[in-house]
């Protein structure tokens, strides 16, 4: 994420649009804060979402969409280190694009950035393909992401229902 500070907060900007890079869940984006003593403290600045992905041989990912219903997924958000806490202004959903180096055996760990919050509502996850067929999974309910913490999906399996066909 972006950042400013001014003051004792910092506003970050979780983009609605991510590119996926392989990473690691260690990946997680901090601020520095010197306290009066002079101690460096990290603080984590957002939650992750990890989802092991498997995909069938031959198949590519386009993309990877959340539409966190209504909840607070990308956007702008503040936090106050004086009194730790964090509160958003902007809310939205995220799309992940990129080349997702998945198999049917060995998962691919996509890991994305939210803002901390309420996730209650739960989400709806559209995993798109190379021929333009998608397939949607949704979770009714979910919980609180707190700054710092790795929430896993669990593994998620595409499977091409239906090959894409163009009529003209």
């Amino acid at each position: 994420p972006s950042a400013t500070v001014t003051g004792t907060k910092a506003t970050f900007t979780i983009p609605q649009e991510q590119t996926f890079a392989v990473r690691s869940a260690n990946d997680l984006p901090m601020v520095a804060v010197w306290d009066e003593g002079g101690k460096c403290i990290f603080n984590p600045v957002c939650s992750i979402i990890e989802m092991p992905l498997f995909v069938d041989e031959g198949i590519e990912l386009s993309s990877i969409a959340y539409d966190f219903a209504g909840n607070v997924g990308a956007g702008a958000y503040t936090y106050d280190w004086a009194t730790d806490t964090y509160g958003s202004s902007v809310s939205g959903d995220i799309t992940l694009t990129g080349e997702f180096a998945a198999n049917a055996e060995t998962p691919t760990y996509v890991y994305n950035a939210v803002i901390p919050g309420d996730y209650s509502g739960g989400f709806t996850l559209t995993l798109t393909d190379t021929d333009n067929c998608a397939m949607v999974l949704t979770a009714t309910k979910g919980g609180e992401l707190a700054a710092g913490k790795i929430q896993p999906l669990g593994d998620v399996r595409y499977k091409q229902l239906a090959q894409a066909y163009v009529i003209s």
